[in-house]
């Protein structure tokens, strides 16, 4: 099972984007939040490219793959609407090979050892924990 993690950063990022290339008269004044983008977790600076741990003792995850956004990205969900100013602003901030990417895969560490702790609650997370990039190459 894989997690999504983006970054507060890197949503950050993406309005100013939408607000240096938005007219004054256009409109749009609403800020893209984080929840737009369906992820498990959120963090406050862009995910490292190999792994992460939440809290000193409670999880490993190792980062794999970039998130390749659908076009349902571009549509608020809750009027429907397809939102311009996202579609035009996110494939200048992260366009790969031709495709959008915002955000990164995670998976459970498979190291041995790595997941310090073990038993009911061992892998519960809650919102405010912290997330410590490490140092493993992979």
């Amino acid at each position: 099972m894989s997690i999504l993690i983006v970054s507060r950063s890197s949503v950050n990022h993406l309005n100013k984007i939408i607000r240096a290339n938005s007219k004054p008269t256009s409109g749009v004044s609403k800020a893209i939040s984080a929840d737009l983008f369906t992820s498990n977790i959120v963090v406050a600076k862009r995910a490292c490219q190999s792994s992460i741990r939440i809290r000193q003792d409670q999880l490993l995850l190792d980062t794999i793959d970039p998130c390749q956004r659908c076009q349902m990205l571009y549509v608020d969900q809750p009027t429907g609407v397809r939102r311009n100013e996202i579609f035009a602003a996110l494939p200048k901030m992260r366009k790969v090979d031709g495709r959008v990417q915002f955000g990164r895969y995670a998976v459970m560490s498979t190291k041995e050892g790595e997941n310090i702790r073990k038993g009911p609650g061992s892998r519960t997370i809650i919102v405010g924990d912290v997330v410590l990039p490490t140092e493993q190459n992979h």
